[in-house]
């Protein structure tokens, strides 16, 4: 009888075991956030009124950003499409603090330096700075700016009535092989 108890309790570790890498697994797909901007993302930018649009991804256990998809719309010769990163000013900044994000015109090859107002990870994080580099104006800084990105990736929904399904089944199981001991 001890031994289909023991045998019993000798199934619990596998299932926990797969219980503990399934969890696991959906926490590391859960590091790679896309971030898009919103809706009143705007600057001056020499002058001339820009919105700012678009998106780019971060991934919060490497700390690398990627798929940079930043649209300035404008009058100002910086007006386009900035997509491809420059990993060379991305930076995460400090503990709370936002860092910068380094983006390159692919069309033209203007450089677009943001610096943002809050740490990476959270759901919203203001602009708070702009500036553009290798243009027909020389560097240009941007004034006024308003808005900022925020995570539009849906946060992991744990699947409970899994989790009760699995410790039902052990329960039951446990419970019957007391009965037979």
């Amino acid at each position: 009888m001890r031994l289909k108890l023991k045998l019993g309790f000798a199934l619990c570790a596998p299932l926990a075991a797969l219980l503990i890498a399934g969890l696991a697994a959906h926490t590391a797909a859960a590091g790679e956030l896309t971030y898009t901007f919103e809706a009143n993302s705007t600057m001056s930018l020499g002058g001339a009124a820009e919105t700012i649009t678009g998106s780019f991804n971060f991934n919060t256990v490497t700390g690398v950003f990627s798929n940079d998809n930043i649209i300035l719309s404008g009058t100002s010769p910086y007006s386009g499409t900035y997509d491809e990163d420059f990993s060379a000013w991305d930076s995460t900044g400090g503990s709370g603090e936002g860092g910068s994000t380094g983006a390159q015109s692919a069309s033209t090859g203007y450089l677009m330096d943001i610096s943002w107002g809050g740490a990476f990870g959270s759901d919203t994080i203001p602009l708070a700075f702009i500036g553009t580099y290798n243009g027909p104006g020389g560097n240009q800084f941007g004034t006024g700016i308003s808005g900022g990105v925020t995570d539009t990736q849906a946060a992991p929904v744990p699947e409970p009535s899994t989790l009760l399904l699995l410790a039902g089944s052990i329960a039951f199981a446990g419970a019957r092989l007391r009965r037979r001991a």
